[in-house]
């Protein structure tokens, strides 16, 4: 995913892996962020819409269902959505109730946070004109 990703950006801004520009600094010339990341932010917002729900709302009865281990001896367990969400909540440490509070901080990623980078600081197009 991350590599169709960076090959759309390239594209975008018209540079091959040819060029050698690092995936740092074409996503900061498109000032975009991860595909990953932007997931994330629509997995934890679903969470806190599931969980905002009534307990006898279908999406509620869904999550509530009981998981069977069927799986093939030897083989690597399935990656489940409750898992996925506890993983997602723990790297951007966040806990159940901040999730489902509404008037809190949102989790949003619309725009890369700018990152304190000496080599590639950014300026501010207003004020070199």
């Amino acid at each position: 995913m991350k590599v169709t990703e960076m090959g759309i950006l390239r594209w975008m801004c018209g540079h091959t892996r040819l060029d050698r520009i690092r995936n740092e600094v074409i996503r900061d010339k498109m000032d975009v962020i991860s595909v990953e990341d932007k997931m994330r932010e629509v997995r934890l917002r679903w969470f806190g819409h599931v969980k905002r729900r009534g307990t006898n709302a279908p999406v509620r009865r869904c999550a509530r269902l009981a998981l069977r281990a069927n799986r093939e001896v030897g083989a690597k367990p399935k990656k489940y959505w409750g898992e996925t969400i506890r993983q997602d909540m723990a790297l951007l440490r966040l806990t159940e109730d901040m999730i489902r509070n509404r008037k809190g901080k949102k989790v949003h990623t619309y725009k890369r946070e700018a990152i304190s980078n000496p080599i590639n600081s950014r300026t501010d197009p207003a004020s070199s004109n």
